[in-house]
């Protein structure tokens, strides 16, 4: 699904069929951080790029670690837990950029002063 869902942001059907090729071998995320790193912002396709790859891959990593914890009482080795934590690191840091671009998408719309409102360093530790 992502991977057409990507391909359908091309405008020609050469760059379309690039996207598709380019989300499957999993070079879509270098792609958008280059692209984001030259607009100088997040840009969309990153922000749901990241989204999609905390929900899809972190979140069914931690879910599994804590099984295998649980089914095969490893609570006390220091790796499997090392992998929760990561994975649930990697799943709130997805989940962050997505809320910060959405975010600012919706304050752009509003007629409000800049810096009123805005994400900082200690939002995104909660």
């Amino acid at each position: 699904y992502a991977a057409v869902e990507y391909a359908h942001q091309g405008r020609a059907l050469e760059e379309q069929t690039r996207r598709f090729f380019a989300s499957l071998g999993q070079a879509r995320i270098f792609i958008d951080a280059r692209e984001s790193w030259r607009q100088q912002r997040v840009t969309d396709s990153f922000a749901r790029q990241k989204f999609v790859d905390a929900i899809g891959e972190s979140a069914s990593l931690a879910i599994f670690a804590v099984f295998v914890i649980l089914y095969l009482d490893l609570s006390y080795h220091p790796w499997l837990i090392l992998s929760v934590l990561r994975s649930v690191i990697g799943l709130a840091c997805g989940i962050v950029v997505w809320l910060d671009f959405s975010f600012n998408q919706q304050l752009a719309d509003e007629p409000l002063a800049p810096g009123a409102f805005m994400i900082t360093w200690h939002h995104r530790c909660v």
